[in-house]
C-alpha cells in the first residue's frame, strides 16, 4: 500500500526496509496508537470534475463542531496518493478545521484525459482550479516534498487563492536547490533514475535508520493498512517525472526568482536528517521569503 509497494536495495543509512520493518516489536509506538485506527472519520470517497481530470478526494472536519478555522488543503509529493497522509495527522487538523486531501491530477484515482505535459506549473494551476470547484474561500494550503513546490507555485502566481502556505521537507529548486549532505552518502544519480523509471522514492529514506526514525517508520506503516488502499501506478509515475526533475533542476529558477513575491504568510516544517531534500533546501526559502517562519525537526 502507498510507499510500501517500493522495496528498492538502499543506499547507506537507508537501511533495508523488509528487515527495519519485521523488527517493529521493538520499538513501542505512541501510548495513544490505537485510538487512530478508526479512519471513518474520512468519510466517503468523492469525485469532483475539473476541466480534463477527474478528482478523488475526501473532506471532513471540524470534529469538535463548537470551532472552526480556515479549511486546510493538503498536497501530497511524488508518487504520493491521499493515503500518505496518517490518520492521526489528519485526525488532529480536523478538530477545529475542514480538511481536504486528495490525489494530484493523473495520479491514484485521479484521472486525467489530457495529453498536456505535467510540470510545476501545470498543477499549481489544476489545484486553484480544484479549490474554486470545491467552493473553498482561501484556504490554508500545506504541501509535502513536490506539494511544497506546487503550494510556492500557486502562492507565486495566484496568492490571492489561498491563506496561510505550509511546507514540509521541499525545495525551490533553481537556485534554491541544495544536495544532501555527503555523509549521508545519497546520490542523485542513483534516486533520479528510479524518478525515471517510474519508481517511488524508497521509504527507506524517508525515515532515519534510528530507534526514532524506526518506531516512526512501523508507526507509518501500521497507518497505512487502515488508509484507503491506493497507489499511483509506474505509468503515473512516469507521466509525473517531467514536474519531479523540475523540483531537483539547479536550472529551473521559475518559482525561486519570484519567491521574494509572496505575499502570503509562510510556515516551514523541515527535518534534519532529510536524505532526499536536504534541510538546506527548506533554508533557502525561509531565507527571501519575507513573511516565513521556520520549524527545524530534528528527525
Amino acid at each position: 500500500m502507498g510507499l510500501f509497494q517500493v522495496v528498492t536495495p538502499a543506499q547507506p543509512l537507508a537501511g533495508d526496509l523488509a528487515e527495519r520493518l519485521s523488527n517493529c516489536n521493538s520499538y513501542p509506538l505512541a501510548t495513544d496508537y490505537q485510538q487512530y485506527l478508526d479512519t471513518s472519520f474520512l468519510g466517503e470517497r468523492q469525485f469532483i470534475e475539473v476541466g480534463t481530470v477527474n478528482y478523488t478526494y475526501y473532506q471532513f472536519g471540524p470534529l469538535q463542531i463548537q470551532t472552526s478555522d480556515i479549511p486546510l488543503m493538503m498536497i501530497a509529493g511524488q508518487g504520493a496518493t491521499l493515503s500518505i497522509w496518517t490518520p492521526d495527522l489528519l485526525k488532529n487538523l480536523a478538530a477545529g478545521r475542514q480538511v481536504t486531501i486528495f490525489d494530484n491530477r493523473g495520479i491514484g484515482l485521479s484521472t486525467d484525459t489530457t495529453t498536456e505535459p505535467y510540470s510545476i506549473g501545470l498543477y499549481a494551476a489544476s489545484t486553484v482550479d480544484l479549490i474554486e470547484a470545491l467552493g473553498l474561500e482561501q484556504p490554508d494550503i500545506l504541501g509535502w516534498s513536490l506539494g511544497g513546490l506546487i503550494a510556492q507555485s500557486i502562492a507565486v502566481e495566484n496568492g490571492d487563492a489561498v491563506s496561510h502556505v505550509v511546507l514540509t521537507d521541499t525545495t525551490s529548486a533553481g537556485q534554491g536547490f541544495a544536495t544532501s549532505p555527503a555523509s549521508y552518502q545519497i546520490d542523485y544519480s542513483y534516486v533520479l533514475p528510479l524518478v525515471q523509471n517510474g519508481s517511488t522514492i524508497p521509504v527507506n529514506f524517508i525515515f532515519p535508520d534510528t530507534n526514532v526514525g524506526n518506531a516512526a517508520l512501523c508507526r507509518f506503516a501500521a497507518f497505512e493498512e487502515v488508509m484507503p488502499a491506493e497507489m499511483a501506478t509506474t505509468d503515473q509515475n512516469l507521466r509525473q517525472a517531467p514536474a519531479i526533475l523540475q523540483l531537483v533542476n539547479p536550472n529551473f529558477n521559475d518559482i525561486y526568482n519570484l519567491l521574494p513575491n509572496i505575499t502570503n504568510p509562510l510556515f516551514i516544517i523541515a527535518g534534519e536528517q532529510d536524505i532526499v531534500l536536504a534541510i538546506q533546501n527548506d533554508l533557502n526559502i525561509y531565507n527571501v521569503v519575507p513573511v516565513a517562519a521556520f520549524l527545524d525537526d530534528p528527525l
